[in-house]
């Protein structure tokens, strides 16, 4: 047995993932000879599908010598794939007879093959088996080749290097989880602030798109780019008013993000947050005429600010945080209008 390393690359980046490799790849001492069973490729990343797909690694060894068998068990994380179908490959002109045994439940592989005629690589590789997966959900996993033993002619251990190869199964998931307005209803003009929070719920940083609407209106459009894994944003768009129309019925405000590449789950991308009434200038109450009642309304909040306890914010008609007479001239310029 020799030095179990795992072979690097600057595409794993999670942190985590390399610290259990580390901690599987221990040294067992460096075997002189330069043999290495190893899985093929290193590091598989997919990013580009959707599960369920199909996938193949390859279980090789590099610069043996006489070589007559061959005996591993792999395990792996449960629940991201299974185990299709294990194929032995010919080697030097043969097939070895072999047993294979997968255990999908536990995470495992076990395999034997035995050679006729003794296998000698100088310098050189060769693929011994060929294990298709199919990948059923998303996460990450260290392929770990443990238990190894390889023998010669004469039924000594070969010494030998062990690499363990790994599978990262990237997610695309951009979600909407929150939509706010700064207020329920406003007057025809005025301005809403409207605070959206988008989520990266996936594994990979994402450019996004998010369209705020009023009913079927787009109302604003926003792009973030480079949201990382797990990152939470939040923006703040203003709706000017002014082209609405005053209705009764209320406009409903969405923020819809438009979906990724290989976008995961799409449910999430819409984020519903209420409704927004858009008033005549005047009504305070919002019985879709300006009138007496209204009067009323602004006579009882007169001389409020915010905080004060007959604040009433419709009564506020110009919007600068406090009932005056201002805001009852602009009743009364609108007095006797309604909705058509």
């Amino acid at each position: 047995m020799g030095k179990k390393t795992i072979a690097t690359s600057t595409i794993i980046i999670i942190v985590l993932a390399i610290a259990i490799v580390a901690i599987l790849n221990q040294s067992r001492g460096e075997p002189s000879n330069g043999t290495k069973i190893y899985v093929d490729p290193p590091i598989i990343k997919e990013e580009a599908r959707q599960p369920p797909f199909t996938f193949h690694i390859y279980i090789s060894v590099h610069n043996v010598t006489n070589m007559v068998s061959c005996e591993f068990n792999m395990s792996y994380t449960p629940g991201i794939f299974v185990v299709n179908q294990i194929n032995k490959l010919k080697v030097q002109d043969q097939y070895p007879s072999s047993y294979t045994n997968a255990d999908d439940l536990k995470g495992y592989i076990y395999a034997k093959l035995i050679y006729r005629q003794p296998i000698t690589l100088s310098e050189e590789s060769a693929r011994l088996l060929d294990i298709e997966f199919t990948a059923i959900n998303y996460g990450s996993t260290v392929l770990d080749l443990h238990s190894v033993s390889l023998k010669d002619k004469d039924g000594h251990l070969i010494s030998c290097i062990i690499e363990d190869g790994f599978v990262w199964i990237l997610r695309h998931d951009i979600a909407i989880i929150n939509c706010t307005t700064s207020t329920n209803a406003t007057y025809v003009g005025r301005l809403v602030n409207i605070n959206v929070t988008a989520k990266n719920e996936g594994d990979i940083a994402e450019n996004v798109t998010i369209k705020i609407y009023a009913n079927d209106q787009i109302i604003a459009t926003l792009s973030i780019t480079n949201i990382g894994p797990g990152e939470m944003l939040t923006k703040m768009v203003t709706w000017n008013t002014s082209g609405s129309t005053p209705s009764l019925t209320p406009y409903q405000i969405k923020a819809e993000v438009d979906p990724v590449p290989h976008e995961s789950n799409t449910a999430n991308n819409v984020f519903i947050d209420g409704n927004v009434t858009i008033k005549i200038v005047g009504d305070v109450n919002g019985d879709g005429t300006v009138d007496l009642k209204d009067l009323q309304l602004w006579d009882t909040a007169y001389g409020s600010k915010p905080g004060d306890s007959n604040w009433n914010p419709q009564a506020d008609i110009n919007g600068d945080d406090v009932v005056d007479k201002e805001d009852g001239i602009l009743i009364i310029q609108n007095y006797k209008s309604g909705l058509t």
